[in-house]
């Protein structure tokens, strides 16, 4: 029994998670561009930190109050350095006809 309990949590994993993820990342991907969207992969860490400590009550280390203190640090450097208004916009390639 329990070895099926592994599997189906692997299973989930692999199909549910994973497959919602790169939905969503594809519909975000629609809407703007990779430069722009990659930025909030570093998000990942910080929230998981935050769900971890608020849920499951776990302490929260000074080595991880320093990586979150970088990571957003690093989202103020990004905001500062690019315009926040400007998005660039998809640019469709020009294929010659029998190159499909």
């Amino acid at each position: 029994m329990r070895r099926i309990i592994q599997w189906a949590g692997i299973l989930w994993l692999g199909s549910g998670i994973d497959a919602g993820g790169i939905v969503i990342w594809a519909i975000a991907l629609q809407g703007s561009e990779v430069s722009y969207l990659v930025n909030f992969t570093y998000a990942t860490p910080v929230l998981a930190m935050i769900f971890f400590a608020v849920l499951l009550k776990e302490t929260v280390s000074l080595y991880s109050c320093a990586g979150l203190i970088l990571i957003l640090g690093g989202f103020s450097c990004k905001k500062k350095t690019g315009d926040p208004n400007h998005r660039p916009q998809r640019q469709r390639m020009n294929c010659p006809q029998g190159s499909r």
